[in-house]
C-alpha cells in the first residue's frame, strides 16, 4: 500500500508542476495566434512569420512537457507494476 500511496503522491506532484507550465504555453500560443490574425488582417507577412515560428517553439515545449508527464507516470507506476504481489493483501 505504501508504494501505491507513493506513486499517487509522485503523480500529484508531477501534475501540479506541469499544469502551470502547460497553461502558460497555452496562453502564449493564444497570444501568438492573435498576432497572426492581426498580421493577416494588415497583410504583414513578417509578423505572421515571426508568430508562426514562436508557435512552433511553443508546440515543441508542449511536446517536452508531455514527455515529462509520460516519464512521471512511468516512474510512479513502475514499482507497483514490477511487483503486483507487494500490493496484494496477504491471504488469511
Amino acid at each position: 500500500m505504501d508504494s501505491l500511496m507513493s506513486a499517487i503522491e509522485h503523480l500529484t506532484s508531477a501534475v501540479a508542476t506541469l499544469t502551470p507550465v502547460v497553461k502558460e504555453i497555452g496562453d502564449a500560443i493564444t497570444a501568438e495566434t492573435a498576432k497572426i490574425k492581426a498580421g493577416l488582417a494588415s497583410d504583414d507577412s513578417a509578423t505572421v512569420e515571426a508568430a508562426a515560428t514562436q508557435i512552433d517553439a511553443l508546440t515543441a515545449s508542449l511536446k517536452d512537457a508531455a514527455v515529462g508527464a509520460e516519464a512521471a507516470v512511468a516512474s510512479a507506476t513502475a514499482p507497483a507494476a514490477a511487483d503486483p504481489a507487494a500490493e496484494a493483501p496477504a491471504a488469511s
